[in-house]
């Protein structure tokens, strides 16, 4: 992905710049976004869309180059990296 993308469910990026991934705006239990961090850099950003990340209502900044990870959605929790 070499410009800021709005994520769908169930996608897989891989972020190539230094640029933002807007998380889906109405996920559902289970929908999952693959990312990883392939940009030389470590201020891409994932933007939560409303939902916390991580039981954080911040937005993640990938502070780690080659970083792999998946974010699953759960009702009531957010997304989570696993």
């Amino acid at each position: 992905t070499p410009a800021n993308t709005a994520a769908v469910a169930f996608g897989r990026y891989r972020l190539t710049a230094s640029l933002d991934l807007t998380l889906p705006p109405a996920p559902t239990d289970g929908d999952w976004v693959d990312v990883v961090n392939t940009s030389g850099t470590t201020t891409a950003r994932i933007l939560r869309n409303a939902q916390s990340i991580n039981g954080l209502a911040e937005d993640l900044t990938i502070d780690a180059n080659y970083a792999a990870f998946r974010l699953v959605y759960r009702t009531g929790y957010g997304w989570f990296t696993v």
